[in-house]
């Protein structure tokens, strides 16, 4: 019985250093995914187009309060 509880603890302490690890690892791959996606920027074109879309529905949204007037 003691026998296999010290087995038992054994296999418990591999499943937290294994999963400690994997943590580590998934933790480090956020960090380079992150630092990726920073470096990424948004095109002229496409922030124009996402300016042009704002006024637009900025145009809309002042039209429909005074049609509500």
């Amino acid at each position: 019985m003691f026998q296999q509880s010290i087995v038992a603890i054994a296999d418990v302490r591999k499943v937290i250093e294994s999963t400690g690890k994997e943590t580590a690892e998934a933790t480090e791959q956020i960090g380079h995914l992150a630092a990726k996606y920073s470096e990424l920027s948004l095109s002229g074109t496409f922030s124009g187009q996402v300016k042009k879309s704002v006024k637009l529905l900025e145009t809309h949204l002042e039209g429909m309060r005074n049609t509500s007037d």
